[in-house]
């Protein structure tokens, strides 16, 4: 159906609540809360709130303290800390009544208002942002939730509020936002979503129509359709291979928020606008599935954290599209229990069997983003993973690491990221930089992060044996004297990787290539055992035969929502003075004893690896 037909799709006589579910299912809504399935989820939620009755709202710090210092998480964590709880209390008082609930929810909303602004401090030069969206959206759900039980004065100083710090900003387009058209990023589906989600709870609101010189619900669906529109865009921009290049914890941010919006319109158009039907949604659920690492954690390239994130997005990919892993990631992620989260109230994907993917083969490559994932099984709890990182060295939220990689094994993520920085603080650069992945430096530079540089892979090979994938690197450090940086990635089945570099410099250069690593570390020159846990991964340097393994370390780090006084993350380098012309770097990684007897030699110009009885050639760049 084109958008431009909206209106006439939408019911004339609405009655609140309606956004979220119809005032018709009120009493089943109280019923399954109360004595039905979701009994016990709310008589906890129920109790957590009686227990904050008599505490004050959350309220975010200072603006100067959140820009200055780059506490840019605390801000966040603080206003949608407040934003939850007064829309549990809305929730709650809309269930069973308790006149405490109404006049908690009207505290909570009153704190709000009085912030001096909804944008974040880090973007207090925009008008409408991600945070002043998500408040506009919590203002909305309570109004609709609300509507009979506030005064007239109430309803019209909410509707005033979102006015002015949200839907009058979009009433002219949202063009004028440069998120509203930045279709590779989660900014996108976060606002136009959120604001979305505004209008349909505003589509009659008295004091628009005062503010304006035409009937509201005209404005109103405006919005609506625009906001439909640009969250199609930001859905034909998810990569043919269902990839996202933010990474799976962004990935999940902007598809899972997108979701309330996507079923409010769904349900008030009667289904003739089904936003979940678009082609690029039955697919792109695949690619954060793919970067699991067993048992909980996830591949974290670009600004993603390790915990396999978890949110609304796989319950309603399980519901729409009857998707098994879906269901099983769902379960992983929120438990079997019921959700009282808005709207997936009534999603029940209690009938789609939860079960983990089980491909042809249990490996995968996603060439739109350039990530891939080499894996030993998709059944074994103590799975071995490859994840590697091509890519380009600026995408939103990425880092300059192109050619990074990280070995997970019985259950810990042995090679690692550094992780995601404190937002706005300086000491973020080391968490971007080249400098904090698994890559080399050439006399101490990196890849550049102020210009979009390119790797390619040119060739990927999947087998029963082994895995391998082959890339060009050097472009990505845009080094005139670096002509040639090939780097090899070969898994040979089970339990041993080989990374192996060759590299051709036109000048003098000191290379120093860095591996990160969690856990505790037995050094031998040329040999490193990293254990954690039952997790041991062994690493031998098999060329070049003149150096050893250096231990080394980042301290200081302030990771994101972390605040210690100083967090280490130790690492390996390998240090080399090169000379113009060609030097090759190769380290084998065995889970176990998975590196023993692996040997590296040159051929009649190609390079193999032996493993027991095991050889196989890997087209090396230099003939």
């Amino acid at each position: 159906m084109p958008f431009s037909d909206i209106a006439q799709h939408i019911p004339k006589d609405l009655t609140h609540p309606y956004v979220f579910f119809a005032g018709s299912d009120l009493h089943r809504v109280r019923e399954i809360c109360l004595h039905g399935s979701h009994a016990e989820v709310y008589r906890q939620k129920r109790r957590h709130l009686d227990e904050q009755l008599h505490r004050p709202f959350p309220v975010p710090p200072p603006r100067e303290q959140s820009y200055r210092n780059g506490i840019w998480e605390e801000y966040s964590r603080l206003s949608g800390e407040a934003r939850s709880r007064v829309q549990d209390y809305a929730f709650a008082y809309l269930i069973d009544g308790n006149p405490a609930y109404l006049d908690k929810t009207w505290e909570g909303l009153t704190s709000i208002m009085n912030w001096p602004s909804w944008v974040h401090p880090v973007h207090e030069f925009m008008l409408l942002d991600l945070d002043s969206s998500h408040t506009n959206a919590t203002f909305a759900a309570v109004y609709d939730l609300l509507y009979d039980a506030l005064t007239e004065n109430q309803r019209r100083e909410l509707e005033y509020m979102v006015y002015a710090r949200g839907l009058g900003l979009c009433m002219d387009g949202m063009d004028r936002f440069a998120w509203a058209s930045n279709y590779k990023s989660n900014w996108c589906s976060v606002c136009v979503s959120n604001m979305g989600l505004t209008a349909i709870a505003m589509l009659d609101a008295g004091y628009i129509h005062l503010r304006t010189d035409i009937a509201p619900r005209e404005k109103m669906v405006g919005i609506i359709r625009e906001s439909a529109q640009h969250l199609t865009k930001f859905f034909d921009a998810i990569e043919d291979d269902g990839s996202w290049k933010e990474g799976p914890g962004y990935w999940n941010y902007g598809i899972s928020t997108s979701m309330p919006f996507s079923d409010a319109l769904k349900r008030l158009t009667g289904g003739s606008v089904d936003l979940f039907a678009h082609p690029r949604l039955n697919t792109t659920v695949d690619f954060p599935i793919n970067c699991y690492l067993p048992p909980d954690r996830v591949v974290n390239f670009a600004d993603c954290g390790t915990r396999f994130p978890g949110g609304m997005a796989y319950r309603k990919f399980a519901v729409e599209h009857n998707h098994a892993a879906a269901s099983y990631f769902d379960r992983l992620t929120t438990g079997r229990a019921p959700s009282l989260n808005l709207p997936e109230l009534f999603w029940d994907a209690s009938g789609v069997h939860p079960r983990l993917p089980d491909p042809p083969h249990p490996s995968r490559y996603f060439p739109d983003a350039g990530w891939c994932i080499m894996r030993s099984s998709w059944q074994h709890p103590n799975a071995t993973v490859l994840a590697l990182k091509i890519g380009a060295t600026v995408e939103p939220h990425g880092h300059a690491d192109v050619g990074n990689y990280i070995v997970h094994t019985h259950g810990e993520t042995l090679i690692r990221e550094l992780g995601i920085g404190r937002y706005g603080d300086p000491g973020e650069a080391v968490f971007k930089d080249t400098h904090g992945h698994n890559l080399p430096l050439f006399d101490g530079i990196g890849q550049p992060r102020d210009r979009r540089l390119l790797g390619t892979v040119e060739e990927t090979r999947f087998t029963g044996t082994h895995d391998y994938l082959r890339a060009s690197i050097g472009p990505a450090y845009g080094l005139d004297k670096l002509t040639t940086f090939v780097r090899h990635y070969l898994y040979l089945r089970p339990d041993c990787f080989v990374v192996l570099d060759e590299i051709e410099v036109t000048e003098p250069t000191h290379m120093e290539s860095r591996i990160h690593f969690d856990g505790g570390c037995d050094l031998e020159a040329r040999t490193a055992s990293i254990s954690n846990n039952s997790a041991r991964i062994v690493l031998r340097l098999l060329l070049p035969e003149d150096t050893a393994f250096v231990l080394a370390k980042h301290a200081n780090l302030k990771p994101h929502h972390v605040n210690p006084k100083s967090l280490e993350v130790p690492y390996l380098k390998i240090e080399t003075d090169l000379q113009p012309g060609r030097f090759t770097c190769a380290v084998g990684f065995g889970i176990g004893h998975g590196a023993e007897g692996l040997t590296l030699r040159r051929e009649n110009g190609r390079l193999l690896v032996s493993r027991q009885e095991q050889t196989l050639a890997v087209d090396a760049a230099f003939r």
